[in-house]
């Protein structure tokens, strides 16, 4: 991608202001602009209008926060981590928005923290890992957001590991909080009907440890209920008087995410 991105008196705006025309092209050229008013939810398409509605908006600000999620958003899904690393011209997006004073950028992930620490950790940013158990403030230290316990992967990975031998092309991550059962290389069919079983081996343990089971592309994910992306991200809501929020996400994690921004946020 060429860049688009302008420098006018430390002022950065164009459309590397929304990251990565990849983003566009992982929402199928159908990104919406939200923004809450007074009257609710205000949606539209991401037409060039809207676009230069949030520009403006952005020029005209001094306190800025950005909650970017990654997977999706920033680059494309993908199984393989070593695709899923951050390219150059996205690291120079990232870096040359978080070196503008106004600005202060947060990815917003599901991936375990040693690996956003490798990716981002020289980056002038914050981090939120697992989907919000931990959170990094920029050039700071990892802090775990409550104190919650991981005793119960012991009953759920024996089931897991059974699921994965009966689905070839089926693999397991495990995090330090969660565990997640990919099956994108695996037969559909043979898929749909793991699925339902699955779930029904894991009901009563997920009852009595307070988890539950996120449903993505590909993929599932067992986690703690209580356990957000909102909830991580209210860290930096609430410690300044932000005049312009961009949130950008891509699925139902990030709807957390959104629903807890302040109505003059817009969230894509």
């Amino acid at each position: 991608m060429a860049s688009n991105c302008v420098v006018n008196n430390n002022i950065i705006y164009g459309r590397e202001l929304f990251m990565n025309v990849k983003i566009k092209k992982n929402r199928n050229n159908n990104l919406k602009h939200h923004e809450k008013s007074q009257h609710g939810l205000y949606i539209e398409e991401f037409t060039l209008r809207a676009e230069r509605k949030v520009v403006n908006a952005y020029l005209k600000s001094n306190k800025r926060l950005f909650l970017l999620d990654y997977d999706g958003t920033l680059v494309p899904r993908t199984e393989e981590i070593e695709k899923a690393k951050p390219d150059r011209e996205l690291l120079i997006i990232l870096s040359t928005l978080s070196l503008n004073t106004k600005n202060e950028l947060v990815i917003v992930s599901g991936r375990d923290r040693s690996t956003l620490e490798k990716w981002f950790g020289n980056l002038n940013i914050g981090l939120i890992a697992e989907h919000g158990v931990f959170i990094k403030e920029k050039q700071g230290e990892w802090i775990m957001v409550d104190s919650i316990r991981n005793d119960w992967k012991d009953k759920i990975l024996p089931i897991l590991k059974y699921y994965v031998n009966k689905t070839p092309g089926s693999f397991i991550e495990e995090k330090e909080f969660s565990i997640v059962w990919h099956y994108g290389d695996a037969r559909p069919d043979l898929v749909t009907s793991r699925l339902k079983s699955l779930k029904k081996d894991i009901l009563s343990i997920i009852s009595n440890f307070n988890l539950e089971v996120l449903e993505g592309e590909n993929l599932i994910e067992i986690k703690h209920a209580f356990i957000n992306k909102g909830r991580a991200a209210l860290h930096w809501l609430s410690k300044n008087n932000w005049d312009f929020i961009m949130a950008i996400g891509d699925d139902q994690t990030d709807e957390d995410l959104f629903n807890i921004l302040p109505k003059k946020a817009y969230s894509i």
